[in-house]
């Protein structure tokens, strides 16, 4: 008995010993404590090992730069208690940086810090890591800052339920990262926070967001599919700009605000339906969205801005009663528009000379030349600025 209990204590004295002074290699997500010891239960048949656990960056730094370059990444689990700028020596963010050719599957799902950012005009945590392939990251966090992962090589990010706020930038070019859910609890999505994600092609927004940022999805080019929940009041400008892999959208009745340029370049929308809760379409809204044939602009709309439909593919559009101003250029490249319809009058002054195409603002004022004569007008032949208009 005293022989067996002297072995079990030279195997503990052991494995506390290797835990603390030697890297692991092949640890299952069982040992949840890194250099500090831990544990928890769990079928290790059904967890992922880890090439490196521990708590210590610069252990970290020293076993990382011990390891071969290798296109595998490594599993690296680590506990932290804050993250640095990237641009700090010794930051975690700048030691995978300057291993660019060691990719990291990283958990920080055991730390403690409370947000992901950097000081202004500083570079976020993980900004530039084109070898950070996916990040767990921790309950406790709250805000993922500003460009927090910025150029980061992601393919994979989960965003805790614990997340209120995502910040300006936080995944601007993250080229390879293919589909986001943003959590509920989250409010608002800052400007630029997805913009360049370009292999991103879907999207699932969480019921707690009131507000999309300016740029936020845009230059997305792959994004095919995005919910927006009926907490949602205002998309920002540009914030879908240039999604070309875009065909239809929903926008909800909550929303009253659409910013200028939203849609725009958006080539591969077909139609789209605008809620009765917004008031005015803005400058560039949907231009250039070639292959939008339908939209219905709805009675509650009072301006329509410059430029906002132009270079459509729109055949047909009819502008309600309520509108009392049309910006320049707002259809005037719309070679496919046939058929007008205005359902009430509009002051001569604020119908732009350049709105629509051909003479269709001179046939509007042929018989009252300061109100307008409401109806349908069209054109057999829609070519742009030489289509001649005949009211029906």
């Amino acid at each position: 008995m005293k022989q067996t209990k002297k072995l079990l204590g030279f195997i503990a004295i052991f494995a506390v010993i290797g835990f603390l002074v030697l890297p692991l290699t092949g640890c299952s997500s069982d040992d949840d404590g890194g250099g500090s010891g831990g544990g928890g239960g769990g079928d290790k048949s059904s967890t992922p090992a880890f090439d490196y656990i521990g708590d210590n960056v610069a252990d970290f730094a020293t076993w990382l730069a011990a390891q071969p370059d290798r296109a595998q990444p490594y599993n690296v689990k680590l506990n932290v208690g804050e993250l640095l700028a990237r641009t700090t020596t010794g930051s975690l963010g700048n030691i995978i940086w300057t291993n660019p050719n060691k990719y990291i599957n990283l958990d920080l799902s055991g730390s403690n810090f409370t947000d992901i950012s950097a000081p202004i005009f500083d570079r976020g945590p993980f900004y530039g890591c084109v070898n950070l392939v996916s990040v767990s990251l921790p309950n406790t966090i709250t805000s993922i800052g500003t460009y927090a992962f910025r150029s980061a090589g992601l393919i994979s990010i989960t965003i805790p339920a614990s997340v209120t706020s995502i910040r300006a930038g936080a995944f601007y070019d993250c080229i390879g990262l293919t589909s986001i859910t943003i959590p509920a609890n989250v409010t608002s999505i800052w400007n630029e926070a997805f913009r360049g994600c370009t292999s991103l092609t879907s999207v699932t927004i969480g019921s707690g967001v009131t507000s999309i940022g300016d740029s936020v999805f845009r230059g997305c080019t792959s994004l095919a599919s995005v919910t927006i929940p009926a907490s949602v009041t205002s998309i920002g400008d540009g914030a879908f700009l240039g999604c070309t892999g875009l065909t239809s959208i929903t926008i909800p009745a909550s929303v009253t605000s659409i910013g200028d340029g939203a849609f725009q370049n958006c080539t591969g929308l077909t139609s789209i339906t605008i809620p009765a809760s917004v008031t005015s379409i803005g400058y560039q809204t949907f231009q250039s969205c070639t292959k939008l044939a339908s939209v219905t602009i709805p009675a509650s709309v009072t301006s329509i801005g410059n430029n906002a439909f132009n270079y459509t593919g729109l055949t047909s559009i009819t502008i309600p009663g309520g509108v009392t101003s049309i910006g320049d250029y707002a259809f005037s490249s719309c070679t496919s528009l046939a058929s007008v319809t205005f359902q009430g009058t509009i002051v001569s002054t604020g119908f732009n000379n350049y709105a629509f195409p051909g003479d269709l603002r001179d046939k509007f004022y042929a018989t009252d030349t300061t109100n307008g004569t409401p109806g349908k007008y069209t054109t057999t032949a829609p070519v742009g600025s030489s289509s001649v208009w005949t009211k029906q």
